[in-house]
């Protein structure tokens, strides 16, 4: 069964206060990051600016769903990932991250708290993207993923999904997106939210 908010009472805005990280139990492995990555585009390269939405989706064990991505335009390469996309044009990311959660998952669930906004840029393939991004959250108890709505781009870059566990991704030497992501879990694994969505890094 799915926890959530009705569709018009949460608002998260793209330009929120910032927030500080709260205090970690897991110090972040290099590995988690790709130092030789240039951290910004050169002089002259304008972005390309793309809104998304993504959804927390924990389960009744405290678990996140998390997709690895094998992309090569993707200075990782494999990447796990929260389920979410682009916002279309005329939808709020609340429509959004619910319609992405239904087509990635097969999950029908009207996403709760706003938590957190992200702002990253990073090449994309020969360009540059400055990735805009809203998480947030839906609870269930048990879900197996459905893949029947899956665009053909999805079919060819997820490789796995899995459940994982704060340790286990604190453990990890894989790459995740947010990078911080067991740092950021626990208070939303414990329902603490700040009053404005956090602010958060890469």
């Amino acid at each position: 069964m799915a926890v959530g908010r009705e569709l018009s009472t949460v608002h998260c805005p793209l330009s929120t206060v910032h927030c500080p990280l709260p205090t970690t139990h897991y110090p972040l492995p290099t590995t988690h990051y790709n130092s030789a990555v240039p951290k910004s585009p050169p002089p002259g390269v304008t972005p390309i600016v793309r809104a998304s939405a993504r959804v927390l989706l924990i389960d009744a064990r405290g678990r996140i769903l998390l997709f690895c991505v094998d992309d090569e335009r993707l200075a990782e390469k494999q990447l796990w990932i929260t389920p979410g996309g682009g916002i279309q044009p005329g939808e709020t990311p609340l429509a959004a991250a619910q319609r992405e959660l239904w087509e990635e998952t097969g999950v029908e669930a009207e996403p709760g708290d706003c938590v957190w906004v992200r702002s990253v840029t990073l090449p994309f393939g020969q360009q540059w993207m400055e990735s805009r991004e809203t998480f947030y959250v839906v609870r269930i108890d048990a879900a197996d993923v459905i893949e029947d709505n899956w665009e053909p781009q999805e079919r060819a870059i997820i490789v796995e999904h899995r459940w994982w566990s704060v340790p286990e991704i604190a453990a990890s030497t894989e790459w995740f997106a947010p990078r911080h992501l067991a740092t950021l879990l626990p208070p939303v694994l414990r329902g603490e939210y700040a009053a404005e969505p956090l602010r958060i890094g890469a």
